[in-house]
């Protein structure tokens, strides 16, 4: 049985009248009354990964398309989501940039991101070699930098003893012609 009380609420119980538990997705988080199968975890497990892999496009999809309908009204409405207005408009950017007619739903969200600058053509046919060569979204971004000529950055996380090492080390690095960033956290 699959009963939605809300569109955020979602009962998720198995078909068989002899359950041996229900996974209960809700507002705060995941719950297990009784002892869910293997076979409703793996269900679940899917479920999850699907919903994971689309949330992206769904957010772009419904910010683009309410600013169709609503405009500057719907754009208002984004300061009382709760989401970060910064991220949904890139998620909004990469659905415009990649239609629905061009998205491989096999990739991920990144790879649509690495190809949404580029041509329709070019966009369509960088896809296409990404699934059927298996390229992570990483790899895509080096072989479009590679075929591109343009320079593709490797970053290497390095921890600091103190402040002032950071400093000293993004200087050595700066005076050999290296990007280097300071980020504390």
């Amino acid at each position: 049985m699959t009963r939605c009380s809300s569109l955020v609420n979602i009962e998720i119980a198995p078909d068989a009248i002899a359950a041996n538990g229900t996974i209960i997705l809700g507002l705060d988080g995941l719950r297990c009354e009784g002892v869910p199968t293997l076979e409703e975890f793996a269900r679940i497990g899917g479920m999850l990964h699907q919903a994971h892999q689309m949330l992206n496009w769904w957010v772009g999809d419904w910010f683009n398309a309410g600013e169709s309908y609503h405009g500057e009204a719907f754009a208002q409405l984004l300061d009382h989501t709760g989401m970060d207005p910064a991220t949904v408009t890139q998620y909004a950017w990469v659905a415009r940039q990649v239609p629905h007619d061009r998205r491989v739903p096999s990739l991920s969200f990144s790879h649509h991101r690495e190809v949404a600058d580029l041509s329709p053509q070019e966009q369509g046919a960088w896809l296409v070699t990404a699934e059927a060569e298996g390229y992570s979204s990483h790899r895509l971004r080096r072989e479009l930098a590679k075929a591109t000529k343009a320079e593709s950055r490797l970053w290497v996380l390095v921890a600091a003893t103190s402040p002032e090492d950071a400093e000293a080390f993004r200087d050595r690095c700066v005076a050999e012609g290296r990007a280097a960033k300071v980020i504390e956290r």
